[in-house]
């Protein structure tokens, strides 16, 4: 079937811009924390999404691919009809605060922390681009026989505590996409920064707070 991160693009909006296509090709198990993959994932495709312009959905498409490459390796890539980018943007594109997108749009950190997280579980993540030809990033996790525990592995510690938790972000398809992720937690959304402080103001305790570093007003 499905796999439920491949639900996310088309239940949080994507599928108002594109078409989302997944080609699903076996793949060896890998030793990793499904939560920090997921994480990953709803990245790749909220990037994706973002990249293409609303306005022709019968020919733009976002395209997830899972697959066993040519070492053995589980590989999953996410593909775009978008603009692409330039061999310079490409070279960038991971560096902390770097990003593509108009001014207001992101803070450049996303692909960042993809790139860290997928570090930390042994893998690697890159990309593919052609400025007017889209942009497939390439996601390559080790298999689990083949990875070896690092302390950081050891010492990883899963909560499972329900939280009240406050996202405050005027992209009304990122706020989904996270509410979805934080699925079993209690969650606020405010798409508007105004009305987040006033909820603060009136002395609303949450345990967490996400917020959007730029946003109009």
């Amino acid at each position: 079937g499905r796999p439920q991160w491949a639900h996310r693009l088309h239940e949080s909006g994507g599928g108002a811009a594109a078409r989302d296509l997944v080609d699903s090709s076996p793949t060896p198990p890998v030793a990793a924390d499904e939560t920090r993959v997921g994480q990953v994932l709803i990245n790749l495709l909220l990037n994706a999404a973002q990249a293409i312009e609303p306005g022709s959905p019968e020919t733009n498409k976002v395209t997830v691919t899972t697959r066993t490459d040519d070492e053995g390796n589980a590989q999953i890539d996410v593909s775009d009809t978008g603009p692409g980018m330039s061999a310079s943007g490409m070279a960038r594109i991971f560096e902390p605060f770097f990003t593509t997108k108009p001014v207001g749009v992101g803070t450049g950190l996303g692909l960042a922390i993809c790139r860290g997280l997928v570090t930390s579980l042994g893998g690697e993540l890159s990309v593919d681009s052609k400025v007017g030809f889209g942009s497939t990033f390439h996601l390559r996790l080790p298999t689990a026989s083949s990875t070896t525990t690092s302390p950081r592995s050891e010492t990883r510690t899963r909560y499972h505590a329900r939280a009240r938790v406050l996202l405050i972000d005027d992209d009304e398809l990122v706020l989904h996409a996270m509410a979805r992720a934080l699925d079993g937690h209690a969650v606020v959304c405010k798409s508007d920064p105004r009305a987040a402080l006033e909820l603060l103001e009136g002395d609303q305790a949450f345990d967490v707070i996400f917020v959007d570093m730029l946003m109009p007003g």
